[in-house]
């Protein structure tokens, strides 16, 4: 008697599952066309004049990029007992990303890692705790190397003006601002809480939140969530180190991807300048909370790739956005495929 609602049940998960991949994949239609549809004809680049090497120089630094995340959740989950750590790994790596990029901020992954690895059968605290623990050390990781990168790599930033070094730093304090906090949190909370009541009284009088005591609650919960996670891998300092260990590589690749890319379209460009003028970009566009940074990257990252002759901008700044941003889509969007897939065999 119950076969017919288990059928119905059946089609209609497979049903949501198609609409959703469908959702997904016009989501990275359209920001694909936002970005580079509206192109005025760029002139087209015959493959001999590429250095091809380099290029895949580029393409294994996105390997580095996701072999780094897909190990350090590995490794984590292995720490806790998991019995399938890699493939579970890779999966809630490829998904963090996925949802990193199409949400505002980069902030959108950690929910649906959460859900997903509650789905694997982990417990309620590793859940919640390994995404977030995850991101953390992506942020410092960032924070880290940025500012090494600005006090030195002084001659590098020599031509920048003097808005677009305090813009620079700005947006590394905007991205350190979590992070900050947290470590504020498990230190001083009440300090931090004063601070927070003082923030949200002072957008209350420029009337930009309504409920100042609501605000405060919401970002007091918030940071205690974030120090809670923190504090339960805390005690394993091993643990602590691998994040931190590939964090690092991952951040490093990332930053070091569009020099390859330059190369390989015959920019005669020094490493070092092109790393740090990457480093400054993308604290700079930390300022811009739109998905993937979609439109202040392309317009920000066009004074590395001007580099270029002008046919080969376009180009150039393509292989880049596909390696370091439409990638995940792609592989976030193929993992859900493989899902539905799977479950409807």
């Amino acid at each position: 008697m119950n076969q017919p609602e288990t059928t119905n049940n059946t089609h209609r998960s497979h049903r949501a599952g198609l609409w959703f991949i469908v959702l997904n994949l016009c989501v990275i239609g359209f920001i694909a066309w936002r970005e580079f549809g509206n192109a005025d004809h760029p002139q087209s680049i015959a493959i001999r004049d590429l250095q091809i090497g380099w290029l895949f120089g580029a393409v294994g630094c996105f390997a580095v990029m996701l072999i780094s995340e897909t190990r350090k959740y590995s490794y984590l989950l292995r720490k806790t007992g998991h019995e399938t750590p890699v493939a579970t790994g890779f999966q809630c790596a490829v998904l963090g990303k996925y949802y990193d990029n199409i949400t505002p901020a980069g902030f959108g992954g950690q929910p649906f890692q959460m859900h997903f690895l509650k789905k694997k059968g982990c417990s309620d605290g590793v859940s919640g705790s390994l995404p977030i623990l995850g991101l953390l050390g992506l942020q410092f990781s960032f924070v880290l190397i940025a500012l090494v990168v600005f006090i030195v790599g002084g001659k590098a930033f020599s031509g920048y003006l003097v808005g677009s070094k305090i813009a620079m730093w700005a947006g590394l304090a905007a991205y350190s601002f979590v992070p900050v906090c947290i470590v504020l949190f498990a230190f001083a909370p009440n300090a931090l809480i004063w601070a927070v009541r003082g923030g949200t009284k002072l957008l209350k009088k420029l009337h930009i939140i309504k409920d100042a005591e609501s605000a405060t609650e919401r970002a007091v919960s918030a940071l205690q969530a974030y120090t809670d996670s923190v504090r339960y891998f805390g005690r394993q300092p091993k643990l602590i180190a691998a994040v931190a260990l590939h964090s690092l590589i991952f951040r490093i690749a990332m930053l070091c991807l569009p020099w390859f890319i330059l190369r390989g379209f015959g920019a005669d460009i020094p490493f070092f300048a092109c790393f740090c003028q990457t480093t400054s970009i993308y604290a700079l566009i930390a300022l811009i909370p739109t998905p993937g940074n979609a439109g202040a990257a392309e317009a920000s990252f066009y004074t590395v790739f001007s580099a270029l002759s002008p046919g080969s901008v376009f180009w150039a700044m393509l292989v880049w956005r596909l390696l370091v941003y439409y990638s995940w889509l792609m592989f976030g969007a193929g993992y859900y495929i493989f899902d539905t897939v799977k479950r409807d065999e």
